[in-house]
């Protein structure tokens, strides 16, 4: 059980990278514009990588920068931590590579988003004139499509089953089975999409929203079990920031300034905070501990 983009359940994701500090984001943040001198143009992989997620993070594409620091770290690691040249770049050692994530259980759709992303950089490489132009795609030989997934959809009884779970004294599931339960009652509304909600797009009984993916202006009617589940989620958050404080650790959801904070036009689910700087981590971290709580309740009801 899983909660992704688009999707309020499926099975669990294949292993996905998370970025990471290491010598890929050093080389990024030295180099946040490729150098007019040509001495110090980038030569290797992982750096031009790291160039690459510097700048989208300051042109603030904050997804594609994330995209280019997995795709750096999964590389990294295949190369043991090295570096490789772009010139050293061939349809062998991508072939390798390919065989390398396969070997770690992804899936062919999870492999071809690695290949796809470190083909695109190299051919930005290529077009930056930071290595010749070879003589044969390197890229030929591996997958680099998307296949169709499988439908999966939860029935009536599975449905029933996560609704009456009896989770009290566990707040941070219980968020995670209304987060889920309210994805389901909206249509499936994505995560991305119930985190930017307002409380100013629900009116009149409507609530209006665009969805992030393709700018399309949906409509929903609101019923008293939606309500019910933002209700809830407001609860299980408290009770998740209490526990937290008397543990002495960090909030898990940051808003400290409470449910009513941004008036009107403040967020309808505490997932994330207005004014937030780190708004794009606290919305990984948040979606990241959800994904393991709906896997727990997944093992808890021995779904599949």
């Amino acid at each position: 059980m899983n909660m992704q983009n688009g999707q309020a359940m499926q099975a669990p994701a294949s292993r996905v990278a998370s970025p990471g500090k290491g010598r890929t984001a050093a080389c990024g943040r030295n180099q946040s514009k490729m150098p007019t001198n040509s001495r110090e143009k980038p030569k290797t992989m992982l750096c031009w990588l790291g160039i690459l997620a510097e700048e989208a993070r300051l042109e603030g594409r904050q997804r594609r920068a994330e995209i280019w620091r997995t795709t750096s770290n999964s590389f990294s690691r295949f190369l043991g931590g090295k570096d490789i040249g772009l010139r050293q770049m061939e349809g062998r050692l991508v072939q390798r590579y390919e065989g390398w994530l396969l070997s770690g259980g992804l899936c062919p759709n999870t492999t071809s988003f690695y290949l796809r992303n470190l083909r695109s950089a190299y051919s930005k490489a290529v077009k930056a004139k930071l290595c010749p132009a070879p003589r044969q795609n390197p890229f030929a030989e591996v997958y680099t499509g998307v296949a169709k997934t499988r439908k999966r959809a939860v029935c009536a009884d599975t449905l029933r089953a996560i609704r009456e779970m009896d989770l009290s004294g566990r707040p941070d599931l219980d968020y995670a089975r209304n987060l889920f339960l309210l994805s389901f009652y909206t249509r499936g509304m994505a995560f991305a999409d119930m985190a930017g909600l307002r409380r100013s797009d629900l009116k009149e009984g409507i609530l209006c929203y665009v969805r992030c993916k393709t700018g399309r202006p949906l409509f929903v009617h609101w019923e008293g079990r939606m309500q019910e589940a933002v209700e809830a989620l407001w609860k299980d958050a408290e009770a998740m920031g209490t526990a937290a404080r008397k543990r002495g650790r960090k909030r898990l959801f940051l808003r400290d300034a409470g449910r009513d904070a941004g008036g009107e036009n403040g967020y309808l689910l505490p997932i994330v905070r207005d004014g937030d700087p780190h708004a794009r981590s606290a919305y990984r971290n948040v979606q990241y501990k959800v994904n393991q709580g709906l896997k727990e309740i997944g093992k808890m009801l021995g779904l599949k």
